[in-house]
């Protein structure tokens, strides 16, 4: 029972008449009374702070549009070069043609943001524009400048429960004998995973909105971290039917 019906249930059954007798009725009649009325007001107050208060959702803030993630700086290219498992993407790396011109489209952390949000003061890191972004490329790129900017392994976990990533796990990346072949290597990792049916909301599919199927089963989102806790790449994953 919640809400008035619950006040209205206790203060029924509250003991309202006092049978007592003897010089100091008058005065235990009214502390109990005081007291009874000191229990409904606080009974009172709580229920209107429970109305005042948003809901919470299992992300532990509420409803998304009030949501704010507090973060330590606004990374981008100059600040936090985009790497890929510890490695600069510069020209000489083997996958430079591949994430260039992504790189260059998502320069800074507000760059990946929605674009009533880019321009702000103090930007809400949540507000990533999926929809422009997609799941592969442009989300690797944005969400290692998100994540970078956010600074820990707890926001950067919120941050995934927000965008309703099941089944989060910190997890480490390699075996303890392992000999790390240079210093920004990735030693841990932060993972999540979308359905299919979240994963073609921020990457729509032809094939899926003209004849219903899909080759694509989830779609996990991994953040790699050095042995200093820096983020040092982000990994993104399709796994379907062919794989």
């Amino acid at each position: 029972m919640t809400g008035w019906g619950w006040i209205i249930y206790r203060f029924s059954r509250s003991k309202l008449d006092v049978h007592v007798t003897g010089n100091n009725a008058a005065a235990i009649y009214m502390m109990r009374n005081w007291k009874l009325a000191f229990q409904l007001a606080l009974i009172l107050l709580t229920a209107v702070c429970l109305q005042l208060s948003p809901a919470h959702s299992q992300n532990g803030c509420g409803e998304k549009d009030d949501c704010f993630i507090a973060y330590d700086y606004l990374s981008d290219q100059n600040t936090d070069p985009f790497l890929i498992q510890g490695k600069l993407l510069d020209e000489t790396h083997p996958r430079w043609k591949e994430y260039r011109r992504v790189v260059k489209r998502y320069p800074n952390v507000r760059s990946c943001l929605v674009r009533e949000e880019a321009n702000k003061t103090d930007p809400n890191l949540l507000k990533l524009d999926w929809r422009r972004v997609g799941a592969h490329r442009g989300a690797q790129v944005c969400v290692f400048r998100i994540a970078n900017s956010l600074g820990t392994v707890e926001r950067i976990r919120n941050w995934l429960v927000y965008h309703d990533f099941a089944r989060i796990r910190s997890h480490p990346n390699v075996s303890e004998r392992f000999r790390l072949p240079h210093p920004n290597y990735p030693v841990s990792r932060i993972s999540g995973w979308w359905t299919v049916e979240q994963y073609r909301e921020a990457n729509p599919s032809l094939l899926r909105s003209t004849f219903g199927i899909d080759v694509i089963l989830k779609f996990s989102l991994s953040i790699y971290f050095n042995e200093d806790g820096k983020v040092v790449g982000v990994g993104g994953t399709a796994d379907g039917i062919l794989n």
